[in-house]
């Protein structure tokens, strides 16, 4: 997902961010929303209402089918 950001915006590769640096904007912060796994998780455990088979049984159909093609896409350049 970064890496579909930087090459739409243009703003150089995804690079790690130590956690030093990264506390400037509080520790809490840094942990949990630029952390590896932040705001992600595996379907149908706890991460976005029950996963892809609930979704669908309740009638959903997918628009997209890559995220990362999305942002490549569509994302607005300031």
């Amino acid at each position: 997902m970064g890496a579909a950001v930087a090459d739409r915006l243009g703003p150089g590769p995804v690079r790690p961010w130590p956690l030093a640096e990264a506390a400037v904007w509080g520790e809490g912060f840094a942990r949990c929303t630029l952390g590896p796994t932040a705001g992600c998780g595996p379907a149908g455990r706890g991460h976005g209402g029950g996963g892809p088979s609930r979704a669908r049984a309740r009638g959903r159909r997918p628009r997209h089918t890559s995220v990362t093609a999305r942002v490549r896409a569509e994302l607005r350049r300031p």
